[in-house]
């Protein structure tokens, strides 16, 4: 059900999908995701947009916005959101209705982080509670218990808030977050991150024997979800995307088409591999998200190339690239940062930025938006060495060049190598299994043709190259 090849889908996604925005994201309250929820600089909504137009000018793309603490309630504090937040006195939403409509006009799009499918008590951000609803409704009815019956805690973002996680199966759940993604869709919004908090768009486990399902966990679950999915579809309309924390489970895929695929978390404990693209990219997109904590996994300050290392390997995954602003517009390394004295460098950031969506804009689109990723000739390249901060002595090894191949509904393959250093590097490419290959430019241009050997290539400081393999 929705398996539908994006090569061949001409209605079941927006238009602005296909153009390889580059996704902005930043808070409209506090500085990082532990922080008090006052309003930073970028609040009225409209502040941000100097910020904004000046990036999309530098790196030649459309943007997708995409807000994170931005709820009148509380930041990540699931499930009531809306309306948007708003000083004392102003009108939250028209200024927010303003901001969407200005963007639009600009060709952008727009979305927001909500927070999944838990019941906060009490916000430790702010003031916001809950409580005397959760007990006024009884809602303590709908929530999933553990084996004992009792009722514990969620573990999910407990240091922002204090609550319970909602079972999916019940009718209360499904009318609350599809009434709240609604109020969203309403406002003009193009995306929803409906489901963050919950990997891969999962629900929690319930074992209460009084619900209308196995008291286990099964493939209950899974049906249950779908359904909701499947009602807030129809709640948001078809034009509005809607997504997960990391990527969505297959199961999941033909509503959660735009997801925060959060590769990064693995860094501590190994190197990524785009597993995933290779499974399901030719059906599904996604965005290389919000890296939330890359900072405590990777050292920064040992290993600056880090941060552009990252952004070659979510441009050679398929994924679109994202970037962290602070509130005064800068570049950061990632979301849940504490510190901003040392950035990544903006100059050489927006640049590889503006080279990746020239290729995913132009011959690079069939094969990165709607391609089936393959196997790429073997390629062989320096090693650079990223520190992290659970090992301060220990190095872990990436190549200085990240490649992908991919074919294209029409039978074309192609193969494409990032380079992701401030400076230029050589790689050897072995075309012995194929009948040679050619170079194109980001638009199209015909370059050099390369035997069916072994070549070695040199990429420029930031450079893109896209092979047709023969």
């Amino acid at each position: 059900e929705g398996f539908v090849p994006l090569a061949a889908e001409n209605t079941g996604v927006p238009e602005w999908y296909a153009d390889s925005p580059l996704v902005v994201t930043y808070p409209v309250c506090g500085r990082h995701d532990t922080d008090r929820a006052e309003p930073n600089k970028l609040y009225p909504y409209a502040n941000a947009l100097p910020h904004l137009n000046k990036i999309a000018e530098e790196a030649a793309s459309r943007l997708l916005v995409v807000l994170m603490q931005w709820e009148s309630t509380a930041p990540w504090a699931p499930p009531y959101m809306w309306p948007p937040f708003a000083k004392d006195g102003d009108d939250g939403e028209a200024l927010f209705r303003d901001f969407i409509a200005v963007l639009h006009e600009h060709s952008h799009a727009f979305g927001v982080y909500c927070s999944g499918t838990g019941f906060t008590i009490k916000s430790n951000l702010n003031g916001y509670s809950a409580l005397e609803r959760f007990e006024k409704d009884k809602l303590g009815e709908e929530m999933c218990t553990a084996p004992d019956g009792s009722l514990p805690y969620s573990k999910i973002c407990t240091d922002q808030r204090q609550g319970y996680d909602m079972c999916i199966s019940r009718m209360f759940t499904k009318r609350t977050l599809c009434d709240e993604a609604q109020k969203i869709a309403s406002s003009g919004a193009d995306y929803i991150q409906v489901l963050d908090q919950n990997h891969g768009g999962t629900p929690y486990f319930c074992y209460n024997k009084k619900h209308a399902h196995p008291p286990v966990p099964g493939a209950w679950q899974i049906d249950e979800m779908k359904t909701l999915l499947s009602e807030m579809k129809k709640a948001v309309g078809d034009k509005v995307l809607l997504g997960c924390e990391s990527a969505a489970a297959e199961s999941y895929l033909p509503y959660l088409r735009l997801s925060d695929n959060r590769f990064n978390l693995n860094l501590h404990c190994a190197r990524p591999v785009p597993l995933y693209a290779y499974l399901y990219h030719e059906y599904v997109n996604n965005f290389s998200g919000n890296a939330v904590n890359t900072h405590l996994m990777l050292d920064i300050h040992r290993s600056p190339d880090s941060f552009f290392m990252r952004l070659a390997y979510s441009f050679i995954a398929g994924d679109l690239l994202t970037l962290v602003i602070d509130e005064n517009g800068d570049i950061v390394w990632n979301w849940g940062l504490k510190t901003f004295d040392y950035l990544p460098d903006r100059e050489r950031t927006l640049a590889f930025v503006k080279c990746a969506t020239a290729f995913r804009r132009g011959y690079a689109k069939k094969f990165l938006y709607s391609g089936k990723m393959v196997r790429p000739c073997a390629v062989e390249c320096e090693k650079i060495p990223m520190y992290k901060h659970f090992f301060p002595d220990y190095a872990v090894d990436y190549p200085s060049v990240f490649t992908s191949a991919w074919l294209s509904a029409d039978g074309e393959r192609a193969q494409f190598l990032a380079n992701y250093l401030a400076r230029p590097t050589e790689v050897t490419i072995d075309l012995s299994e194929t009948r040679g290959a050619v170079l194109f430019e980001p638009d199209g241009t015909v370059g050099k043709m390369l035997p069916a050997e072994k070549c070695r290539l040199s990429l420029a400081a930031g450079e893109i190259l896209a092979l047709r393999l023969l």
